[in-house]
């Protein structure tokens, strides 16, 4: 398949291949395509052309004898209606003819199809005037009683009209079998075109399969067997066995690349089996070297991690109580400042409590002020309340007194009733009075009676208001007395307070001395300990170092192991191979 020296590759073979399958298919395709628009044209012309002649040429013959009938019933039917019919219906069946013969000028199939065709059409023309002039002389004679002088003419157009019906007979029969003729050849050629493709689709299929078989062969040599060749080589190499022979392919593609590459994968295996084989010897020697030296710097290491360890125990100690002294110093510290500022706070706590005393001992003179003008004002509440009391009894006895002149009056009354009722009928206007008077003086002790009893009220809460007032009088010298002491005790609580204010003064300012001292000491001690912490952490830096160190020899001792076992099944999986 390289005869031409063009290299192709897999897939350019393989898209060849598949191309020429494509191809036969296409040409199957494209001949049944053609063969079937083939037959479908032939059916189409048998259809619209041959058999669409047949009818039209059957059906002219039909008319052109209809004609010939309704000729003879015009001549011969005595009624003038049934003649006009007939005479209509001639003229339609004139029309379809000549329109019968339009419709088959669109279906000529041949050159003698169209003479035939023009010749019916002119012995059509020639019929059709002979038809007028025996229509002419059919409407001046009739059949049936004679006739007469022009019986020679009519019978002269009569044959004459017989012989044109019997030429187009010739053309029409010539038609049909033209149509005839020109369907079974179309119906034939239909049938072998059919054939044909039949034929032509068998020979393409097998020539297909063919070549379907001869794309496998080939396929299978320039594939599927260097492919195998190649899998057995692998497999062969795969068990170690280096000793294969050089395979050999003439092929120009991927395969061809894939069997060299193969070729120089199994030469480069052998090549470096040998180098790796005297490489693992000497690894082997070398790691047993090494492994020597690195047990001895593992001991080494060991006692140096070790000595470093307790350092930085020692270290650590040392930090641990630098650490403490500074949180102690710190919390002092905190406590100092603490008291600083709560000493601060109490200072200016008995200062406000000072200015709030003073404030306090104001208000105590003011109160007293206050209390000497109530106990002033309840006096003089007391004086008038007497007064109230002493009025209260005076307006008594006017109340008692009027009481005893309504009486008076309501006894003048009940008198002057006695002496207007001796007096009879001169009497009765002054019995009118002496009522009246009476009803006065009964109004006056019922007013008398009310006041009575509301100066008695009014005298009973006089009495009660006197006796609180009293009362009064006795809690406001108790107050007053109260006040007096606060008064006094205010006073002596300014002095206290004043007196406790310059000493939380002093004690403010000491520990604020005190709280500046211990930052100081607590700087010292925090530095102490950074100075504890970082020779801490030097010495853990080096004692990790150290056991980094150690672990590295370790590791160094354990990869030197390693590399001994790992030279030693070098050489045994070397040894493996057949070179």
């Amino acid at each position: 398949m390289n005869r031409l020296g063009v290299r192709l590759t897999v897939g350019k073979k393989l898209a060849l291949s598949f191309s020429i399958l494509f191809i036969l298919l296409a040409v199957l395709g494209t001949n049944s395509l053609y063969r079937a628009h083939t037959m479908q044209t032939k059916t189409e012309e048998i259809t619209t052309n041959w058999l669409e002649g047949v009818a039209i040429a059957n059906n002219l013959n039909y008319l052109t004898e209809h004609i010939l009938g309704l000729q003879l019933k015009v001549m011969t039917h005595p009624d003038a209606n049934k003649k006009a019919g007939y005479e209509q219906e001639a003229i339609n069946t004139f029309q379809k003819i000549d329109h019968q013969l339009e419709a088959y000028a669109a279906t000529y199939a041949n050159h003698e199809d169209q003479l035939n065709a023009e010749k019916l059409k002119a012995k059509w023309d020639n019929f059709s005037e002979t038809y007028k002039k025996v229509d002419q002389l059919g409407k001046q004679i009739n059949l049936v009683t004679g006739a007469g002088f022009k019986e020679k003419e009519l019978l002269s157009l009569m044959d004459e009209s017989e012989r044109s019906f019997n030429e187009m007979q010739i053309n029409l029969d010539e038609m049909v079998k033209i149509n005839e003729l020109g369907a079974k050849q179309a119906t034939q050629e239909s049938k072998d075109i059919y054939n044909t493709s039949v034929v032509a689709a068998i020979v393409i299929i097998v020539i297909s399969i063919l070549a379907v078989i001869v794309l496998l062969i080939v396929i299978n040599q320039i594939i599927s067997k260097p492919v195998k060749r190649v899998s057995h080589l692998l497999e062969q190499v795969a068990k170690g066995d280096l000793t294969v022979e050089r395979m050999e392919l003439k092929q120009q593609d991927e395969i061809g690349s894939l069997v060299q590459s193969l070729n120089d994968m199994v030469a480069n295996l052998k090549s470096t089996m040998f180098k790796i084989q005297d490489a693992s010897t000497i690894v082997a020697a070398s790691s047993q070297e090494l492994l020597a030296s690195s047990e001895e710097n593992t001991e080494a290491t060991k006692h140096v991690s070790a000595s470093i360890q307790e350092i930085a125990a020692g270290s650590e100690t040392q930090l641990q109580s630098a650490t403490e002294t500074s949180r102690a110093m710190e919390e002092m510290t905190i406590g100092i400042q603490r008291i600083a500022e709560t000493t601060s706070e109490v200072s200016e706590l008995s200062m406000n409590a000072s200015e709030q005393a003073n404030l306090g001992n104001q208000s105590i003179q003011l109160l007293v002020q206050k209390m000497n003008t109530i106990s002033d004002s309840v006096d003089e509440s007391g004086q008038e309340i007497k007064m109230l009391e002493k009025h209260s009894e005076n307006i008594g006895e006017v109340v008692h007194i009027i009481g005893e002149i309504a009486g008076q009056t309501s006894l003048l009354a009940l008198n002057a009733s006695i002496e207007s009722a001796r007096a009879g009928e001169h009497g009765r206007g002054f019995a009118v009075v002496a009522n009246e008077v009476k009803k006065l003086a009964e109004q006056s002790a019922s007013s008398v009676q009310t006041i009575k009893d509301f100066i008695s009220q009014i005298q009973r809460d006089t009495v009660k208001s006197v006796q609180t007032m009293n009362r009064s009088m006795q809690e406001v010298k108790q107050g007053m007395a109260a006040v007096t002491e606060a008064e006094h005790a205010f006073q002596g609580i300014v002095q206290t307070s004043q007196l406790l204010s310059g000493k939380i003064q002093e004690v403010a300012a000491s520990a604020q001395e005190m709280a500046a001292g211990s930052e100081e000491v607590s700087a010292s001690v925090n530095e102490m300990s950074n100075v504890a912490q970082n020779a801490a952490g030097a010495a853990q830096t080096v004692a990790a170092s150290t056991e980094e160190q150690l672990a590295s020899v370790e590791e160094i001792t354990s990869a030197a192991l390693s590399l001994s076992e790992v030279a030693q099944e070098l050489n045994e999986l070397v040894g493996s191979f057949k070179v």
